[in-house]
């Protein structure tokens, strides 16, 4: 007998869940080391006796403690694919909390400072908005999944900025940066599930397809608007074409 056919959804969820499986993992990793280094600097296992940390040490436990935070993020970031993928309804049947978009873009920004410093990628951030909205509690994953994008296509020694602008009837994110061209032809399914830009693939960078799918879900949710743009050419690094990129976040108020 031939085996039963397997439907797109199945085959793409699969795919999903060891995509994910596999960043975990790695994740992981990351969290294991950090934790046994900030273990040793604040000598845990050392019941009972109080602490004393010299300036670097102390600096060097927050770094661990942010770098452990922030790799918590991305795995709860990776699991909320998931769920979205096996019951999407989860997410809009939750209640509503006030929230600031501005805030929840700048806590994203603290939160992958560590990767981006690792890669030496320079995050900066400008103008504000303090008024605040009704969010699902799922808004918090849209600006982490938008920037990590940003800072993980972005060239070492390169900059990703950030523009908070509040309008009558919306506040606009916009985030530019450096990344793979996409073309004409390409920037309409960048929120397709699945899908990558060809030189995107080209970079080397491990990628799904699923992030910018899942971010644009939940701007959908807010009745907000995803756009994207790409700038000609640029130059080409490591077998890829890089050119100026930028996507827009349009929330309404």
């Amino acid at each position: 007998m031939n085996k039963p056919f397997e439907d797109s959804t199945l085959l793409e969820l699969k795919q999903l869940l060891r995509d994910t499986m596999h960043e975990v993992r790695e994740f992981n990793r990351v969290i294991k080391a950090n934790s046994e280094m900030l273990t040793r600097l604040l000598q845990i296992e050392n019941e009972g006796s109080s602490l004393s940390l010299n300036v670097q040490n102390a600096n060097n436990a927050r770094g661990q403690a942010l770098a452990i935070f922030q790799t918590a993020q991305m795995v709860s970031a990776r699991l909320d694919l998931i769920d979205f993928e096996t019951n999407p309804e989860v997410f809009s049947s939750e209640r509503t909390i006030t929230g600031s978009v501005y805030g929840k873009f700048d806590k994203a920004r603290k939160m992958l400072y560590p990767r981006a410093r690792h890669k030496n990628v320079r995050i900066s951030f400008t103008g504000e908005s303090r008024r605040k909205s009704e969010l699902y509690p799922v808004f918090d994953i849209l600006p982490f999944l938008l920037l990590e994008n940003a800072v993980k296509y972005a060239p070492a020694n390169s900059q990703v900025d950030i523009s908070i602008d509040e309008y009558q009837k919306s506040i606009d994110v916009k985030i530019e940066s450096m990344g793979p061209f996409v073309g004409q032809d390409e920037l309409t399914k960048l929120n397709t599930k699945g899908f990558r830009a060809a030189e995107a693939k080209k970079t080397g960078e491990k990628g799904s397809g699923f992030g910018l799918y899942f971010a644009n879900f939940v701007a959908v949710l807010h009745d907000a608007r995803l756009t994207f743009s790409s700038g000609a050419n640029s130059h080409t690094l490591n077998g890829a074409r890089y050119a100026p990129f930028s996507v827009t976040l349009s929330f309404p108020i």
